[in-house]
């Protein structure tokens, strides 16, 4: 006798949490409610010996050629040969918490020399080279990772820089720089006025991670070029619109900090498969315990394409990766130069948002409060000396 079929209610409770986010997804992308029998179907074609334990739900574990042939959405029906390497459900959480349209999209129009370079509001999407979801800030610290193209990997023709506000307990992206039609030199320009921006004010920290494989050598090599010209004293353009004053911003960040573009500030490496491992693990890890914020929809496709096969992390096919590299080494450097000293100042988002939080008549308070605290201080330690001195004249009366 044929087994009776479970009606709708008695189905949902035998649902895994996989089943039902994909039935949702489903019910939102085209209308259709998932059946009994397609469900069924489904767990059939991804897994015959799957069982039942009890009351509990089915649990299986299709394969990528399994998942292609039955897929529930259009996304489901492409797969990749090696295993997603980012989660999907981290990935949808990060877009619909973090990702955002609204950012201040720019150009930079290079010339012979880094001095004749524009920075412009970008004419179209097409020539967008810089996403700037947060304008520098003051006493902020700052973490970024540049990985040229062709750089870490040769299929990779896009050159990408990824900017970081960094906490004690966590990462914001606040800018992001992606571009092909771009040489070396030009690179280390646009690094240099990112640089310059997000460093200008005095009291910011900001340290950049360069991948020197490939033609990251001759991005480094610009840099050290361009220091060498300002600290000659290279006159600067008088004017300069887009990144407020580009070259100013640069000579201020290289004159202002020692070794400004040196080992001692910064960290230049060399990618091995190991570290490009760690680094993509580091960076999955800080995405899934939401402590990375991610801004850019163009990011989070990248990292949707990214599969891991045998010992291997990487884009596969034509697919992209740089953006996912450079946020890698952003995170490097966040995690192993500056958060130390951030959680042991204690500086975590929620911290440094109550300190920004102080109306301007709370600041003004706080300094004459301290004014007149300093004042009654300093009067009564001249009290305290002159009855010091006093005593002792007594007592060299009485000798």
């Amino acid at each position: 006798m044929a087994k009776k079929l479970k009606t709708d209610d008695e189905i949902d409770r035998t649902h895994n949490a996989t089943e039902q986010k994909k039935i949702i997804a489903v019910k939102q992308k085209y209308g259709v409610t998932v059946t009994p029998e397609q469900l069924a179907w489904v767990r059939r074609a991804y897994d015959p010996t799957a069982r039942a334990d009890g009351d509990t739900a089915v649990e299986y574990e299709a394969s990528t050629d399994r998942i292609q042939e039955q897929p529930w959405t259009e996304e489901e029906a492409f797969q990749q040969s090696g295993a997603i390497f980012f989660s999907s459900e981290k990935l949808t959480d990060q877009t619909n918490k973090h990702v955002s349209k609204k950012y201040a999209n720019y150009m930079f129009l290079a010339g012979q020399e880094f001095v004749d370079m524009r920075v412009l509001r970008a004419e179209n999407t097409k020539s967008i080279e810089l996403k700037v979801w947060e304008e520098p800030q003051e006493d902020a610290v700052y973490a970024i990772g540049c990985d040229p193209a062709f750089g870490e990997n040769p299929v990779n023709d896009r050159s990408a820089i990824q900017v970081l506000r960094c906490y004690a307990d966590g990462c914001d992206q606040v800018a992001e720089y992606a571009f092909s039609m771009i040489n070396t030199r030009q690179l280390a320009w646009v690094l240099a006025s990112i640089l310059g921006w997000y460093g200008f004010h005095p009291r910011n920290i900001v340290q950049y991670i360069l991948e020197l494989n490939g033609p990251g050598g001759a991005v480094w090599n610009e840099l050290r070029s361009l220091k060498q010209q300002i600290d000659l004293g290279y006159a600067p353009l008088a004017e300069e619109d887009g990144l407020k004053n580009v070259f100013r911003n640069v000579q201020a960040y290289i004159n202002t900090r020692t070794d400004a573009l040196g080992a001692g500030q910064n960290w230049h490496i060399k990618t091995s498969a190991q570290s490009k491992i760690a680094d993509l693990e580091t960076l999955r890890d800080f995405t899934s315990n939401g402590q990375l914020h991610i801004r850019s929809l163009d990011l989070v496709e990248e990292m949707a394409t990214v599969t891991r096969e045998d010992n291997t992390i990487k884009a596969p096919g034509n697919k992209k990766d740089d953006r996912v590299l450079a946020m890698a080494f952003a995170l490097r450097c966040w995690v192993h130069k500056l958060r130390p000293r951030l959680v042991a100042q204690k500086m975590t988002r929620a911290a440094v948002e109550a300190r920004s939080k102080l109306i301007i008549t709370d600041q003004v308070f706080l300094f004459n409060q301290n004014t007149l605290d300093g004042f009654f201080k300093a009067k009564t330690m001249g009290r305290l000396a002159q009855q010091a001195i006093a005593r002792k004249a007594m007592w060299r009366g009485r000798r």
